[in-house]
């Protein structure tokens, strides 16, 4: 009786798998815009370089050598890497000044807190003439007040407060 060595180890230990079957197969079944997306998201959270890598493996449950042939797979890679610092290697993975948009949004929330008062000081004034006028006179008084607002911002960019006082004036003049 013959018996084949593939059928003796069957019998001693089980189904035997081939070579394809017994690596387990990349569980990442992700498209290319999905994984850009996890990028983008994991550098707007601060990640960078090898971080962003162990940000993926930790969140799609595979290994970073995973994560790593599937970047380099849809060439994706690059995506990982910091910008070349031409000053200091320390730097590389600073974040890029964007430039006038930056500067514009740091000008932007130094302005925020007069704006903030500015529209309270609306507020106020509407409440003053609430207060200080009989209900009978109020609302015209307000109307006025908030046309003379609406006169002044009618041109695009820029507040026209010689025509919001001359609208306001006419409330007077009546």
């Amino acid at each position: 009786m013959k018996i084949l060595l593939k059928e003796y180890y069957q019998s001693m230990y089980g189904k035997l798998y081939g070579v394809d079957e017994a690596l387990p197969s990349p569980s990442l079944k992700l498209s290319k815009s999905q994984i850009k997306g996890m990028i983008k998201r994991a550098k707007n959270a601060g990640a960078r370089g090898y971080d962003i890598i162990l940000s993926l493996s930790r969140d799609l449950s595979i290994t970073s050598d995973e994560v790593v042939s599937t970047l380099e797979k849809h060439r994706l890679i690059g995506m990982t890497e910091g910008h070349i610092s031409k000053h200091h290697p320390a730097r590389a993975f600073d974040p890029i000044d964007e430039g006038p948009a930056d500067d514009d949004m740091k000008e932007a929330e130094k302005l925020k807190k007069p704006l903030i008062n500015a529209i309270a000081g609306i507020g106020r004034s509407m409440d003053n003439i609430n207060r200080m006028m009989s209900s009978f006179n109020a609302p015209g008084l307000k109307h006025a007040f908030i046309d003379a607002i609406k006169i002044g911002v009618k041109r695009q960019g820029k507040f026209d407060e010689l025509a919001a006082y001359k609208r306001f004036k006419d409330y007077y003049d009546r």
